[in-house]
């Protein structure tokens, strides 16, 4: 397995989008690309495991395409590390932000809300 000290930035589905600003967080890595038989989610989960078997607490996941995609490479990531560095594009400012997310913010959360 290796190890990068730079971080990169894990697409959760990389299509025809403009990406380049999301280059200043680190090289892209691609999850899966283009069309996506969303009907077979077990090859979905699988991706998102093989893809993201090398990566750290500190890599980011950029969020992009079907929401499906999206919302299986975030709970393969929480459960190989305690949190996520989601790199979110920011419409009105017309670029990426980092949202934090951490297992013990959702864990309390549930606690707290139910």
């Amino acid at each position: 397995m290796t190890k990068t000290n730079n971080p990169r930035v894990f697409v959760t589905n990389y299509s025809a989008h403009d990406y380049s600003d999301a280059l200043r967080f680190g090289e892209l890595k691609p999850i899966t690309a283009g069309s996506l038989n969303l009907g077979n989610t077990d090859r979905l989960i699988t991706a998102a495991i093989e893809e993201t078997k090398d990566s750290t607490k500190d890599d980011l996941l950029l969020i992009s395409g079907p929401p499906i995609m999206c919302a299986l490479c975030l709970a393969v990531w929480m459960s190989r590390h305690e949190q996520c560095n989601l790199l979110i594009f920011e419409s009105k400012e017309r670029e990426y932000t980092v949202r934090l997310v951490t297992r013990d913010q959702i864990e309390l959360a549930i606690k707290a809300i139910g």
